[in-house]
């Protein structure tokens, strides 16, 4: 009898094990996808971080009417993003659905992005990117399907995978609008 309770807790430590290890195996596992995404927007920071070198004071601090964006707050707007979206990568791999929204325009204005140095801002940014690479390049390809909310109203739900490619394509789209003002001023 002694030796069936054995064979059985035996059993039962191999079968915890095997549990464990597949369920290891899986949270390790991700996708190319996100592998690709995170690559894609460190190339993205890399280069602009190089360009913005390129773009003076000046420039930086124009605004083309009072009640438009400077380029420093378009680069605001993005750190703002970053932080949002990053929170989002995070807090939907464990929790389902969560509302996770911001207000763009008073989060640009009560950070006074305008009169921040430009080389904080950009650093900041290129900071927050690398992390949020670093966060998607991790992310268990099982994850990538759950989702968040990011409705102010009604219900808006996107996939982590739909977020990740949307915040890269939102911030390709305010990186050409900056390069677009330099080049104009």
């Amino acid at each position: 009898m002694f030796a069936v309770f054995l064979l059985l807790l035996q059993a039962q430590t191999t079968y915890l094990w095997v549990s464990i290890t597949l369920a290891c195996l899986n949270h390790l596992k991700t996708s190319k996808k996100n592998m690709q995404l995170a690559k894609q927007l460190m190339d993205i920071v890399d280069a602009q971080v190089v360009a913005f070198k390129q773009v003076s004071d000046e420039a930086w601090s124009y605004k083309t009417a009072p009640e438009k964006w400077s380029k420093k707050e378009i680069l605001g707007h993005l750190i703002d993003s970053a932080m949002n979206n990053l929170r989002r990568f995070v807090v939907s791999q464990y929790e389902q659905n969560q509302n996770i929204v911001y207000q763009q325009n008073e989060w640009v204005a009560y950070q006074q992005y305008q009169q921040a140095p430009v080389d904080e801002l950009i650093g900041l940014w290129q900071l927050l990117n690398t992390q949020i690479a670093r966060t998607i390049s991790h992310i268990p390809a099982n994850k990538l399907v759950n989702t968040c909310d990011t409705g102010k109203g009604d219900a808006e739900l996107h996939t982590i995978l739909f977020l990740i490619s949307d915040y890269i394509d939102h911030l390709q789209h305010h990186l050409r609008a900056i390069n677009h003002q330099s080049s104009r001023k």
